[in-house]
């Protein structure tokens, strides 16, 4: 049976980690970052400038829907979707290979209203989006200059997201990015695997 595995939260909460971590563990899995699925920048006349003010907050969830988790959950047998080239801002195709079990989406907005019917487990990562930790982290991840754009466009953007969506209402776990051990990786690989046979 394939199963999908949600993992939400901001950015700088680990999730990649989280989901790296789990792949690790699951026989035949592949992870699909939501990062790949945003809009292209677009140009205002003074540079580019990211589209969070667009429908979906800037990441096309239709695609996400209609080209990976509709047809991995039908077992469609030509499993291909449109990857954002963060190179040239255009989109590549990528195959979900036909023996995938497992496929782990993570990023914000992964587990929003309209995809929650498509998961079959769905984690979320807990992270003050304010503390210095996560900060710490975007500092290491995408330099100094990002931390300005992370306090004062994606924090208000990502608080918007998780009021108006309530994920971390709905999700099958909710973990700590700081503080999970091995032992919680091995459980929820028992219950993702379990759920639903």
């Amino acid at each position: 049976m394939r199963k999908i595995i949600a993992i939400d939260a901001p950015g700088g909460s680990g999730k990649t980690t989280l989901a790296e971590k789990l792949a690790a563990r699951l026989p035949n899995a592949m992870l699909i970052g939501m990062d790949y699925f945003a809009y292209p920048p677009m140009r205002n006349g003074n540079g580019r400038w990211w589209p969070e003010d667009v429908k979906g907050y800037g990441v096309d969830w239709e695609r996400v829907r209609d080209q990976v988790m509709i047809p991995f959950k039908n077992g469609d047998g030509d499993m291909k979707y449109q990857s954002l080239n963060w190179d040239n801002w255009g989109l590549d195709w990528i195959e979900i290979p036909e023996e995938t079990n497992f496929l782990i989406v993570e990023g914000l907005y992964s587990h929003r209203a309209e995809l929650r019917q498509y998961a079959d487990y769905a984690i979320w990562m807990d992270a003050d989006l304010a503390e210095e930790a996560v900060l710490e982290r975007i500092r290491a991840r995408d330099g100094e200059e990002s931390v300005s754009y992370w306090i004062n466009e994606f924090i208000p953007i990502s608080k918007r997201y998780m009021s108006e969506h309530k994920t971390r209402d709905v999700v099958d776990e909710i973990m700590d990015f700081r503080s999970y051990t091995s032992d919680d990786l091995d459980r929820i690989v028992k219950q993702v695997t379990h759920k639903g046979r």
